[in-house]
């Protein structure tokens, strides 16, 4: 069997490399990577997604885009006679919200998350204080506030970010993601816009392209076809595309059980006291379930010294982070974490001052391993250049900033 699984990948090789030289031949150039970094939530996603959303956009489309985009969510909105922000007169956010639409005692937050944590605050958290705020300041009834949650892949924002509106029916929830519903609503939308409105369709065909690369749906259905039709070629391909598929989830608990490990050991190379390690029986709820639950969190947590603790974690539905703890309440390292949130270097939530471990521009879920940065986990040699960039990360900062 190892002999044809390797055969089989050496040929589904050759097809990915065929169809990747054709994706290298197409046209490089693309405005929107011109101008910005391909995740820069603020200047680039947010203030895009809202110029099409605008009704009164120089698009010239009225309440076109927002229709489709409450049709794509399924969301009832009153269209007309809404302002939205911030737009490409008023570029700067209303009230801190990356998009806001605002109707007459209806409204609309759109929380954009591409690699950002969620901004809570130690008495609330930030899609809760963006409901309570726009209720209460603009008078607008909780039923008629419409709340989105827009990342990569569509997961949920903590526990933290909700506060007290733990359900999605509480405050309007909707998760949605730039691989599907924004994808969709987009291609969706061109098909409804005039030919005459040539270059606003290309530079929506761009920055679908962008979203494409981003959440990893680049493949184009002839090259889908293809691959299916080589897999059910042979009898002896089904079988090594069936063998692959059936240990997936054991290849899986074998990677995140090493990565801990060896980042474990990493630590202790430093001369860190590790106070808790990750579960192996928190893996396998992670690695064998495809519904997310609380008790697939895990991670390490080490002593940095007597005052300052350290953790690697991975909450339910979160991406991977490092963070800083106090054991006790220390006014000294609590006046410096401070500090660094102020200055954004890290977010604040629960109990830890954290930060998104991004590697190669991109983050970690250990539970997406369709993200090229966790299938490559698979690889020792890619593991370990991550965990010494994480425990390089943490060494520099709490030298530079916090000792």
């Amino acid at each position: 069997m190892e002999l044809l699984l390797k055969n089989f990948l050496e040929e589904l090789s050759k097809i990915k490399t065929e169809y990747d030289e054709i994706r290298n031949k197409e046209e490089k150039f693309n405005i929107f990577t011109v101008l910005h970094k391909f995740n820069d939530e603020r200047r680039l996603h947010s203030r895009f997604i809202a110029f099409l959303l605008n009704t009164d956009g120089s698009h010239e489309q009225n309440d076109l885009f927002l229709k489709k985009f409450l049709e794509q969510t399924k969301v009832d909105f009153i269209t007309k006679n809404v302002k939205v922000f911030p737009n490409e007169y008023d570029k700067s956010e209303k009230d801190n919200i990356d998009i806001f639409i605002l109707g007459k005692k209806r409204a609309i937050i759109i929380e954009n998350k591409i690699w950002a944590g969620d901004s809570n605050h130690e008495d609330h958290g930030q899609l809760e204080g963006y409901f309570e705020k726009v209720r209460d300041d603009y008078n607008i009834p909780s039923q008629n506030i419409i709340v989105y949650y827009l990342t990569l892949d569509g997961h949920r924002p903590s526990n933290e970010s909700c506060g007290k509106y733990k359900g999605t029916g509480e405050m309007n929830l909707h998760l949605i993601s730039y691989g599907v519903e924004i994808i969709q609503w987009l291609k969706e939308s061109l098909e409804e816009i005039d030919k005459k409105h040539k270059k606003l369709k290309d530079a929506i065909v761009q920055y679908i392209k962008l979203l494409e690369k981003m959440t990893h749906n680049r493949t184009s259905v002839d090259e889908r076809i293809r691959i299916r039709d080589f897999i059910g070629c042979k009898p002896e391909y089904l079988s090594s595309a069936k063998y692959l598929l059936d240990n997936f989830k054991h290849i899986k608990w074998h990677t995140i059980f090493d990565f801990w490990n060896e980042l474990k050991e990493k630590l202790q190379e430093k001369g860190f006291e590790i106070l808790k390690e990750a579960d192996p029986d928190a893996i396998t709820k992670l690695t064998h379930s495809n519904i997310s639950s609380k008790n697939e969190e895990q991670g390490i947590d080490f002593k940095i010294n007597d005052n300052l603790n350290g953790t690697v974690w991975q909450e339910k539905d979160a991406d991977l982070y490092w963070g800083f703890e106090l054991p006790d309440n220390n006014d000294f390292y609590k006046k410096k974490l401070d500090e660094l949130k102020k200055e954004k270097t890290l977010y604040f939530t629960g109990k830890t001052w954290g930060k998104d471990i991004i590697f190669n521009n991109e983050k970690i879920h250990l539970k997406n391993f369709e993200s090229d940065n966790t299938f490559r986990l698979i690889s020792k040699d890619f593991r370990t250049k991550l965990i010494e960039e994480i425990v390089n990360e943490i060494l520099d900062l709490y030298n530079e900033k916090i000792k």
